[in-house]
C-alpha cells in the first residue's frame, strides 16, 4: 500500500511518538489503542486500533518525518471472536 497519511500524534510516557488520530483517503480515524511497534528499515511502525475494531499498520519515516499508511484492516482479513 504505502499511501501517505495526516497524523496527529503525541509523545508517550517513554517520549516515544504515537499517533492520536489519522486521516487516509478523505476519512478521520481516532486512535482507540495500540498493538504492537517494531522498527523496520527507515520507519518506526505501530498497529493503531480505530473504532469498529479496526486495525491499521502505519509508519513514520525518521527521516523525513512523513506518515504511510502500510496495511488497512481489509489486509488483516476476518477477525475470529471467543465465545
Amino acid at each position: 500500500m504505502n499511501e501517505r497519511i495526516e497524523v496527529e500524534a503525541g509523545l508517550d510516557d517513554q517520549g516515544r511518538l504515537l499517533p492520536r488520530a489519522f486521516t487516509w483517503r478523505g476519512r478521520n480515524y481516532a486512535t482507540v489503542g495500540y498493538g504492537r511497534k517494531w522498527s523496520e528499515g527507515a520507519g518506526r511502525h505501530v498497529l493503531v486500533m480505530a473504532p469498529g475494531d479496526k486495525t491499521f499498520e502505519i509508519a513514520n519515516n525518521s527521516q523525513d518525518s512523513s506518515w504511510r499508511m502500510v496495511r488497512s484492516p481489509r489486509d488483516f482479513g476476518p477477525r475470529i471472536r471467543e465465545v
